[in-house]
């Protein structure tokens, strides 16, 4: 299993960066809804190494308001999870931690996790700036935060 993890922190409340998760969950998960978030499940259609299209369930496994986020994404043989813990460091900041695990079956999949751990570890870092660049910015252009 490879886990990555990244952490920020943000000069924001922690309420309005987690409305940021709300907004994407409202526009990911058609029956998402505040009472039964974990409810909440998609599929997508996703290519594949050969080229074939193939689905992918993603779904809400956890949520607690202003605390966590987290959503599966699993096909018949790979599971990805990605959570997001959110920490109230004062008033007006926040820390994003985010933990990335891939729980994926069998041996091609073991191989493909130690590859990813050695040399995928430079872009998860990078997307998870561009993740916060992303949250800062959507935060800053929305007066509705």
């Amino acid at each position: 299993m490879a886990t990555f993890k990244n952490q920020k922190v943000v000069d924001f409340p922690v309420e309005v960066v987690f409305a940021i998760f709300v907004k994407l969950a409202k526009r990911d998960f058609k029956e998402f809804n505040l009472k039964n978030p974990t409810l909440s499940s998609a599929i997508r259609k996703v290519g594949t190494y050969s080229v074939k299209e193939g689905k992918l369930l993603v779904k809400i496994t956890e949520f607690k308001l202003n605390e966590i986020y987290e959503i599966t994404s699993s096909t018949a043989t790979n599971t990805y999870v990605s959570r997001y813990e959110l920490t109230k460091i004062s008033p007006n900041s926040t820390k994003i931690t985010l933990i990335e695990k891939d729980i994926s079956v069998g041996a091609m999949n073991l191989i493909n996790t130690f590859i990813a751990m050695i040399f995928f570890k430079g872009r998860v870092k990078k997307r998870f700036k561009y993740l916060i660049e992303g949250f800062v910015d959507e935060i800053k252009n929305n007066s509705t935060y």
